[in-house]
């Protein structure tokens, strides 16, 4: 039964059926803007698997949180089975209880359908993705029988979330139109809440200091294009070896002042000619603070990457393809550097942005304006509440 919540806060149970929104992913960004959003943390509870106890965790330090067994084989957790797992099951109608919750706000589709038929509250399927439509990329590793079966029980288990879901929540048009094309999902349903960013004192300090090394260079010479993203992201992956393989060599042969520096989770260290790989940096204002522009090769994947909302929030400028600026509703030349694919328009973006100081500051400064713009984390917080408080008082359409 749906319960009006007028003239009180809303009191929101956060489930995450599968420990990475708890690590360093772009998930874990998506994550913590909602918590942040809802807050304060007395209003919020969360809900996630036992793997994480113990771990330290600053999100499970701040909220009150409920754990819940994976079904596992041998040493295996079967994450994907949430909508039957009755560890998860007992746990999600405790915390509804306990909590007195007003809407159920899951992460990623696993345990929507069970949600939804057992909390007795309205949940929104919060979407950091296609899901589907990145399994089917994943698992391009895998044998072709099991990607198969992966990819198919990905698309039933996100078909029958976007059927029971009160709402559900995207990272941006792009991925609500997907949502509506692919498994026809009422338009009514759907609401484009992305990343709010905030620029706080820190990053006002160290977007001066960038600027400031974009106007007197540096003490080398050389210019920097950076690549930041998780190695255990197969796009991810791909465009670090885009680079390697291809980009790199391009832009050796054509200018040897330019260097490439990759870091991220997972990603190997190597030093090759005109390429360093740090692996993962702890801290990723420092990392920034050394690109003179980034770059980012991806060429397929849904999602928004939130990796170049960091950089263009700081006034580095991105040379990227379509596909990894998909969401982003950026204008090519003004807002960023945007090719069709990698090739060599994409090589050249690179050699003429490093070439140009002048430009780098002009779409840096681009950037930063359409961050604020877009994505202030203010506005995009009050669309959220302003939805969430629809939906919990029977506004937002089943």
């Amino acid at each position: 039964m749906q319960r009006p919540c007028r003239g009180r806060e809303l009191r929101v149970l956060v489930v995450c059926t599968h420990e990475m929104f708890l690590k360093s992913t772009g998930s874990t960004r998506r994550l913590e803007f909602y918590l942040e959003a809802l807050s304060p943390p007395d209003r919020i509870a969360l809900l996630v698997p036992s793997s994480l106890r113990g771990t330290g965790n600053h999100f499970l330090a701040r909220y009150k949180t409920y754990y819940f067994r994976y079904f596992e084989i041998g040493e295996r957790s079967l994450w994907f089975l949430s909508d039957v797992n009755p560890f998860f099951l007992t746990a999600l109608c405790k915390a509804v209880r306990e909590e007195d919750t007003d809407i159920v706000q899951i992460h990623m589709p696993w345990g929507v359908l069970s949600g939804s038929l057992l909390s007795g509250r309205p949940v929104v399927y919060v979407a950091h993705s296609v899901e589907s439509d990145l399994v089917g990329v994943e698992v391009s590793r895998f044998p072709l029988l099991i990607g198969k079966l992966a990819y198919y029980y990905c698309y039933v288990v996100e078909f029958l979330a976007c059927r029971s879901a009160r709402h559900i929540t995207c990272t941006g048009d792009v991925d609500r139109n997907r949502f509506i094309q692919k498994y026809r999902a009422k338009p009514s349903k759907l609401s484009a809440v992305p990343i709010g960013v905030r620029i706080d004192e820190e990053d006002q300090s160290l977007a001066s200091a960038i600027e400031t090394r974009f106007r007197h260079g540096r003490d080398d010479g050389k210019v920097v294009a950076a690549f930041l993203g998780s190695y255990f992201h197969v796009p991810n992956k791909t465009a670090i070896r885009l680079i390697t393989d291809y980009i790199a060599p391009r832009v050796w042969e054509l200018d040897q002042k330019i260097m490439f520096l990759i870091a991220g989770n997972g990603v190997p260290k190597f030093a090759i000619r005109n390429v360093r790989s740090v692996g993962f940096v702890e801290d990723i204002g420092e990392f920034l603070r050394l690109a003179d522009f980034a770059v980012c090769p991806v060429l397929e994947g849904p999602g928004v990457r939130t990796k170049i909302l960091d950089f263009m929030k700081l006034g580095v400028p991105v040379v990227a393809t379509q596909a990894a600026m998909q969401g982003l509703e950026c204008k090519d030349g003004r807002d960023a550097i945007v090719t069709r694919g990698v090739d060599e328009d994409f090589v050249k973006a690179v050699v003429d942005l490093a070439n140009d100081s002048e430009e780098r500051k002009r779409v840096g400064a681009n950037a930063r304006n359409f961050i604020r713009e877009r994505y202030s984390f203010e506005r995009l917080r009050s669309r959220l509440i302003d939805l969430y408080e629809q939906i919990c008082n029977g506004l937002s359409e089943n």
